[in-house]
Parts: C-alpha cells; structure tokens; sequence
C-alpha cells in the first residue's frame, strides 16, 4: 500500500504543473489561485468522505494552515521558474533541493534517522551526492545560445515570450529561474513540518 502511495505522488506530482502550465497567456498569481481552489475542493472531498473533526484550534487548523501558507508559496516560485527556464530544468532543480530539505527536517525535528546504521548513511550519503551532481549537470545545461545572444535574438525571445510563454534565454533570466527553483525547493521541502507538529490525521489537516 505504502508503495502504491508513493507511486500515485510522483505520478501526480509530475503531471500537475504541465496541466497548469498548458494554456499559455493566464498570469502566474491565476494559476496559483486556480490550483489552490482544485486542492480545497479536493481537500474537502477527502475530508468528507474520511470523516473527522474539524476545529479552529491550534493543532488542527492554525498549524496545519501555516503549511499550506509555506505550499501555496513554493507554487508561485515553481510556476515562475517553470516560466522562466522551462519545466525540465525547473523541476530538475527543485525537486532534488526539496527532497535534501526533507531529508534535513525529519532528521532534525523528527529523529526519522535515530536507527540508520553506519551502512545506511553510506548509501544515503552517496544518494546525495549522487543528487547534487544530477543538480548541478541540469544547471550547467544551459542553452549555449543564452550567454552569448545578440541584443536582436534576446529581443526575438522576448516577443516569442509574450506570444507564447517561450523561455527568456538570457543568462539574468536563466539566474533568476534558477533562484526561483531554489526557493520552490526549500519551501516545499519545509511545507509538511507544521502538518507533522500537529498530529492530527491527514484528510483533517489537508482542508485548512
């Protein structure tokens, strides 16, 4: 069941984004508010069917409405990047970041590595280098066009840009969507921590 789960996540993870990115001309701020609306309502679907009790206390909604502050935070970045270098390399950047930033948080706040073994952390050590040097060929796979185009192609880009979302191959929009990831990563990494203090269980702290 556990792996039927996570199977689902990385499915449906790795599709939401295309969905919301694929009319191109609506403002980034809409399909951040779009997004929201479709999770609530599902949210609330999940809630009702589920059962549960919702309260406005401290653990199960404030809590758990922090997280979703922290969510709907690294959304707008996601989608900026997304906009701004395009979907692979976007999401070849924040998605390693954010699995490092869990990795942090649950053995930081939540002991989740109290019983690794010194094997364990090998493996888990080569994991990550092995995520950080995958970070690092997506950045340097740069457009070879991007540091060195002409005034006349950077202005071509940025028509194509406003016609049809097109990627602006400059080397300053190539930073800025890479610091863009930086921070979908960070904060969707860091998004479930207030879900966790609260203890309360999934389809109760979901809706808030």
């Amino acid at each position: 069941m556990t792996s039927l789960l996570a199977l689902t996540t990385v499915l449906t993870w790795g599709c939401w984004i295309p969905v919301a990115q694929a009319i191109p001309g609506v403002p980034q701020r809409s399909r951040v508010f779009y997004v929201a609306l479709g999770n609530a309502a599902f949210a609330f679907s999940a809630f009702a069917v589920g059962g549960g009790h919702l309260s406005l206390g401290w653990r199960a909604f404030w809590l758990p409405i922090v997280g979703g502050v922290v969510w709907i935070s690294g959304n707008f970045f996601a989608f900026r990047a997304t906009e701004t270098v395009g979907l692979a390399r976007a999401s070849g950047s924040w998605t390693p970041l954010n699995i490092i930033v869990a990795f942090v948080w649950g053995a930081l706040l939540f002991g989740e590595f109290s019983r690794f073994t010194t094997a364990n952390f090998v493996v888990l050590g080569v994991g990550i280098v092995l995520i950080l040097a995958g970070v690092l060929f997506i950045v340097g796979s740069q457009n070879a066009r991007g540091g060195s185009a002409s005034p006349l192609e950077v202005h071509g880009e940025e028509v194509r840009s406003a016609k049809k979302t097109s990627v602006l191959r400059t080397p300053l929009g190539y930073r800025r969507g890479y610091l863009y990831a930086g921070a979908a990563g960070l904060l969707w990494g860091s998004y479930f921590v207030p879900a966790q203090w609260a203890k309360v269980p999934a389809q109760v702290s979901n809706f808030p």
